[in-house]
């Protein structure tokens, strides 16, 4: 009687031991994008030279806008933003430049934040062609509000004084689009 009840120690004991549990964790893929301080419009346009005889020939707009985005994805893949011209026109004998920053490390939070245009401004094609302006964004966040995310620039320039023609507006839009790499 001993052996038995030794033996149904040993197998209760065992059993408890050698229990376990199956538990799946699953992070999906996350992508979002905004806009910041809001959706609104800015307005670019060229100062009136304060001489007769001279000329202002470009107008920058430091951190007109700021994207801020939300991403999580698989190891080693990235994700990209971009710009183009959506609808209207860029005026003849202009060009129109965008720059982004790096992303303040203020607020974001994650080692893969994105990369901005390395403070370079790069021409928005006329012709409504993507261009890259952050890269190898991985899972991250820049956070919210004042000081976070990638602040954008934007640049007009004359190019080409024969061709300007002076007009009551232009309006463009430009698409921001978050891609995978």
């Amino acid at each position: 009687m001993k052996k038995i009840l030794i033996l149904y120690l040993l197998i209760l004991v065992q059993g408890k031991l050698s229990a376990q549990t199956n538990h799946e964790f699953t992070l999906p893929e996350i992508v979002l994008m905004g806009i910041e301080p809001d959706n609104s419009s800015i307005t670019l346009e060229l100062d009136s030279p304060g001489e007769a005889g001279s000329m202002n020939l470009s107008k920058v707009l430091t951190a007109a806008k700021r994207i801020i985005y939300t991403s999580a994805l698989p190891e080693f893949d990235t994700r990209i933003i971009t710009a183009e011209k959506g609808y209207g026109t860029i005026p003849v004998g202009t060009k129109f430049y965008i720059k982004a920053s790096n992303c303040s490390l203020v607020l974001g939070i994650g080692n893969e934040l994105g990369v901005g245009t390395g403070g370079e401004f790069l021409e928005i094609p006329k012709t409504g062609e993507a261009i890259t302006i952050i890269s190898g964004i991985g899972s991250s966040f820049t956070g919210t509000g004042e000081g976070s995310g990638h602040d954008i620039d934007y640049k007009l320039e004359v190019t080409e004084m024969a061709d300007l023609r002076a007009t009551v507006s232009e309006n463009i839009s430009i698409v921001f689009t978050i891609l995978g790499n």
